[in-house]
């Protein structure tokens, strides 16, 4: 395709600019031309199907997903949450690995946060 020099990355810029209507604070009073506000919505409604076809997010499905669960917690979540969490893990999602990090006191939890 030849888009006669036109650079379609500024088409995304164009459209930033046309939905927030600001450059700058001091250019807040600026409207544009009459063929940037024609252009607006179709250059809007192209990215967005640009976007849907090249940006494609897999859709989840947990019975296929290869996934661990690493928990940090106290020892207080540990007996009174983890029991029931696990018992609906175990009904949602088959064969998924948990582990599960004790600690005491704010600094392992940073700790813990700190080696994730």
């Amino acid at each position: 395709m030849d888009f006669h020099g036109i650079d379609l990355n500024l088409l995304v810029a164009f459209d930033a600019l046309m939905r927030e209507r600001n450059v700058t604070r001091g250019a807040d009073g600026l409207r544009p031309p009459p063929r940037a506000r024609d252009l607006a919505e179709p250059i809007a409604n192209a990215l967005r199907e640009i976007e849907s076809t090249l940006v494609r997010v897999p859709e989840f499905v947990p019975d296929a997903a290869s996934l661990t669960f690493n928990l940090g917690l106290s020892d207080y979540p540990v007996f009174v949450l983890l029991p029931s969490l696990m018992e609906s893990l175990a009904r949602k999602v088959l064969g998924v690995p948990v582990n599960v990090r004790a600690f005491g006191g704010r600094d392992k939890a940073v700790d813990l946060l700190m080696r994730a």
